[in-house]
């Protein structure tokens, strides 16, 4: 079954993608870090790469499988294009395609990144002589500045490549292995960021936890204050209960002693007013008898007047 121009166009694109651009890219990082040194620079960095959530483990098998050189391939470089090279960022951003006057390393690294991603990412596998055009002009010049004039040379030839049949299904067969690598790649940092949303969730609810059990705490801490407090006021209230028990106690025989006073100071007054009226009649026997007394006297002196 022969290609479509459109079917044709995307594999020629692909084959661009695969070979050559890969081959431009791995020249930059040979530039940028090179394989004398990369071992150890690589050595230096693991615990940043692995910690590095877009980072799959097919991807740190590929860079630390050995001490000897590693390959630098594309799976690896454009994923990571950000943390590995020094350049700034294009205008547009690290993942949207530069403008086309952006001629800068971090444009054409990230038109390298777009355009694999558009073929990789494809779901009809089909590619316009319009965009081709577009899209493979775009490519081979980034291709040039990145790797030298004999990748140019390499991308223009590639423009005329002969797709026959065995080309065709092992460019079929990478393709679908790539996507299926990508969309792995795609499950792994979703399920990285539930992961993390499901560790911020245990978090909060360990800190919701630790707030309810050391309220739990402090309130079991208040009541036995509350408890205490209590037991507290009863002891004082039965204390003055008894206290005031025993006041009233103390009033009542008090208020008895004071009846007591008062019947005894009613009888005094009693025994006080006979004496009183004994007295008074004592005074009147005397005056009655002083009268006598006087009278006697007097009748006494007269008849001793007459007699005289």
């Amino acid at each position: 079954m022969s290609l479509s121009e459109e079917e044709s166009n995307f594999l020629r694109f692909y084959f661009l993608n695969l070979k050559i651009a890969t081959k431009a890219v791995r020249v930059y990082f040979d530039y940028v870090h090179p394989p004398a040194g990369l071992a150890g620079e690589l050595t230096k960095s693991s615990v940043t790469l692995k910690g590095l959530r877009f980072m799959t483990k097919l991807q740190l098998q590929i860079l630390y499988p050995s001490p000897r050189k590693l390959r630098f391939v594309y799976v690896w470089c454009l994923p990571s294009t950000k943390p590995a090279t020094s350049e700034s960022a294009p205008v547009t951003g690290w993942d949207k395609l530069p403008l086309p006057g952006d001629t800068s390393t971090s444009a054409d690294l990230v038109r390298v990144k777009w355009y694999r991603n558009q073929i990789v990412h494809s779901k009809d596998g089909i590619l316009s002589p319009i965009d081709f055009s577009q899209f493979w002009g775009d490519l081979e010049v980034a291709i040039g500045r990145l790797g030298g004039t004999s990748l140019l040379s390499e991308a223009q030839s590639a423009h005329q490549i002969v797709l026959d049949r065995s080309l065709t299904d092992m460019l079929f067969i990478l393709r679908n292995c790539e996507k299926n690598v990508n969309d792995l790649h795609l499950t792994q940092v979703k399920h990285g960021s539930m992961i993390d949303d499901l560790q911020k969730a245990i978090e909060n609810q360990s800190f919701i936890k630790e707030q309810y059990e050391n309220k739990r705490l402090n309130d079991s801490h208040q009541k036995v204050k509350v408890d205490n407090l209590t037991n507290q006021l009863t002891r004082q209230e039965w204390k003055y209960e008894n206290k005031f028990k025993e006041i009233d106690e103390k009033l009542v025989k008090h208020d008895g002693q004071i009846a007591k006073q008062d019947e005894l100071r009613i009888k005094q007054g009693g025994q006080l007013a006979k004496h009183k009226e004994q007295l008074s009649n004592c005074e009147k026997n005397i005056d009655d008898i002083s009268e006598k007394l006087h009278d006697t006297n007097v009748t006494s002196g007269k008849s001793s007047l007459v007699f005289s």
